[in-house]
């Protein structure tokens, strides 16, 4: 059972219904003298920074509004003008759910409820109800990375009662996209909701995907290891996942068919056709000339290379 306080209201926060009867019962109060946990500096270490992107989006986000995907104008830029602008629109219109979500946690933990100690240290983290991981959203450059810090409470409520009971499928996918959808029915019955997730599920697979190559080709992987390499690797992955992340967010805020439409035409799909189209048909043959040259291999172990020489041994498969 889920209990929501009217910080979590705010917040969208979900969490155990538990967790209001210990903060109630004084569980989380100090111990032996009950009183208040010192909690006002780390509720000021997320109402700091979340002020910080209010502002920022008050200011910014005015520059880069969501409604010149649809304007004339827009259409005048050049492609890659039109995918700069998607980035940096989509980092300013960010800042509002940055900082409705610092705010709101800030609340919940100058309240207690916030409260949350290390099993093994002892440590109080302060992250009960934690829903945006900061520095982890900032600091990632993989999809995974970014859904694991982005509404975080949300995901693990979707996860725990919505992917993990539909087991009975047999399909992992198919259970991943109907929370997806689910998730996307929650925020509303407008097509862009679901087009926004279904655009996440499909950088998703795409992401496991290139993980897959990267792990199995050791050349690439080593290459990446390069520090100089590695850094560059950096920026060019946190670049390619904030492009993706607009193009997925602009039907979300724009919602209706004829606007994200209207929006995407101008984009050339870009990230549909390269996500959902090019990626699948290049991994396809890849995951085909693996079982090919696995053949061979195969073929030439069992096979001998001079028969007349041959004594009889089949090499064994390692």
């Amino acid at each position: 059972m889920e209990q929501r306080n009217k910080n979590g209201k705010f917040l969208d926060t979900t969490y155990p219904l538990n967790r209001l009867r210990q903060l109630i019962n004084g569980e989380y109060s100090k111990p032996g003298t009950k009183e208040p946990p010192d909690s006002v500096i780390p509720a000021m270490g997320r109402l700091l920074p979340g002020l910080a992107f209010a502002v920022g989006h008050a200011i910014l986000h005015p520059r880069w509004p969501t409604e010149l995907c649809l304007t004339e104008e827009f259409a005048t830029y050049s492609f890659w003008e039109r995918s700069w602008y998607i980035i940096v629109w989509f980092r300013f219109i960010i800042m509002r759910y940055q900082a409705v979500w610092l705010i709101a946690e800030g609340v919940c933990i100058l309240s207690g409820l916030g409260h949350n100690i290390h099993p093994k240290t002892g440590e109080q983290l302060w992250d009960g109800v934690r829903n945006f991981r900061l520095s982890k959203f900032e600091l990632s450059a993989t999809f995974q990375g970014i859904i694991e810090s982005f509404n975080y409470n949300t995901n693990q409520w979707a996860l725990n009662y919505c992917f993990k009971r539909l087991r009975f499928l047999g399909n992992k996918n198919l259970s991943h996209v109907l929370t997806l959808a689910f998730l996307a029915l929650w925020h509303g019955t407008n097509s862009g909701y679901f087009v926004c997730f279904l655009f996440e599920y499909i950088c998703v697979i795409a992401e496991r995907q290139m993980k897959y190559v990267v792990h199995r080709e050791t050349y690439i992987k080593e290459w990446l290891s390069v520090p100089v390499v590695s850094v560059f690797s950096w920026f060019v992955q946190k670049l390619f996942v904030l492009y993706c992340c607009a193009f997925g967010f602009l039907p979300f805020s724009l919602l209706t068919y004829k606007k994200w439409w209207k929006a995407y035409s101008r984009l050339y799909f870009a990230g549909w056709l390269g996500l959902g189209v090019f990626w699948p048909l290049a991994f396809s043959w890849y995951k085909k000339s693996i079982v090919r040259t696995e053949s061979v291999k195969k073929d030439q172990l069992v096979r001998p290379s001079n028969t007349k020489q041959w004594n009889g041994v089949v090499a064994k498969e390692e």
